[in-house]
């Protein structure tokens, strides 16, 4: 299968690729650094540094969006919540 993740250098991000990789699935990572997630996640896996260079996400079988503003480290108020969910929901928009 081809797999697009957003958010794959994350906490489950990083473990979810080296699971499908495993499993001999293509996967490709949408990451604002390409370097650096090269350096967590390998050479194994295609690296796309933004959905603007994208004419369509038809060549995959499945699409896995957990990027996001971080749930961890800052105290829960509503601004902080407002920042978690918007940032998730603009990414599935601009997926979608």
């Amino acid at each position: 299968m081809r797999v697009f993740i957003t958010g794959g250098t994350g906490l489950i991000g990083t473990l979810l690729v080296k699971a499908l990789l495993v499993q001999n699935h293509k996967i490709t990572v949408l990451s604002r650094d390409v370097v650096k997630a090269k350096q967590k996640l390998g050479s194994d896996v295609e690296y796309c540094q933004s959905l603007d260079g994208l004419d369509s996400l038809d060549g995959y079988d499945v699409i896995i969006n957990l990027a996001g503003e971080s749930i961890a480290g800052k105290r829960w108020t509503a601004k902080q919540k407002e920042r978690m969910c918007d940032s998730r929901w603009d990414t599935t928009r601009r997926l979608t």
